[in-house]
Order: C-alpha cells, then structure tokens, then sequence
C-alpha cells in the first residue's frame, strides 16, 4: 500500500479550500458560499435599518451593502496578490508599525526630552588636573560646605 502525505505544511492551504460544494444547482467554493451568507445578512440588516425611513426604497442601499461586502471579502490586495484585501487591512490595523515602545511600554516620542548620554571615562579638557597641584574646581561648580557631611564625590 502507498503512502500518503499531508502538504499542508508545505503548501499552506488546507487540502478543502479548493473543493466545489454544490447548493441547490451552484457549484461554489466553501469559502463563497460563507461570503454570500455575510452578504446576505449584511444587506437584511441594512435593509431592516432603511426600511423605517425610506419604505421599499430601502433595498437598493440593502443591495449595495451586500455587493459591497461580497467584494471587500473577495477582492485580493494589490500589493500582495496572494492574499485578501481584508486579511492584508486586518493585518495593517493591527500592526504597531510607527509606534514607539521602551520596554514594553507605548512612548509619544512628542512627549519626550533628549538627553545626551556620555562616557565617564572620557576626560573634559576643563576638569583635567594634574596629580601633583592642588584640586581646584572649574567656575560655576561649588564645593561642598562640609565633605563630611555631604559624602564623597
């Protein structure tokens, strides 16, 4: 007996996504007719808002509600033709592309001052003092009143 592989792993479509079911005399893929029910209920619903305003008129916008959902879910992306408009629109709402995190946490980088951030190692020409002569500081720095008191530096 011969053996049999899945390839969905390999392809990345289910062995039914291209299956033919026939409804009533149509033949229609699965994922159609699950796109013409949403339809269906999209245009009731639409209908059934109208119906109070514009009486029997109300079903024009039922049908245009319809056809437009019938198309948003079937019609492919142009930048990626492989996949559906929908998925690729889900996908670009979703993404956090343009924002930025700091760990973990959601930054307005409108809100937030630069520092500049420098080495401690890197000696300022105007702190540099010999060992030999004695420590005095640079103007506009204070020592301290009591080193004692106010610690080590």
């Amino acid at each position: 007996m011969m053996a049999t592989y899945s390839l969905t792993h390999m392809t990345g479509k289910p062995a039914q996504a291209n299956r033919i079911a026939v409804v009533q005399g149509f033949e229609a893929k699965r994922r159609t007719w699950i796109v013409l029910l949403v339809a269906l209920f999209v245009m009731i619903m639409a209908t059934g808002i109208l119906w109070p305003v514009l009486s029997t008129i109300a079903v024009l916008p039922g049908f245009a509600a319809a056809a437009g959902t019938y198309f948003a879910l079937t019609m492919r992306s142009k930048a990626e033709p492989d996949r559906l408009w929908v998925s690729a629109r889900r996908d670009r709402m979703r993404s956090d592309a343009g924002l930025f995190f700091v760990c973990g946490e959601q930054v307005d980088p409108t809100f937030t001052q630069v520092y500049c951030l420098m080495r401690a190692t890197v000696p300022n020409p105007e702190m540099t003092v010999e060992p030999s002569e004695p420590t005095t500081l640079p103007a506009g720095i204070a020592e301290p009143a009591n080193p004692e008191t106010e610690g080590s530096w």
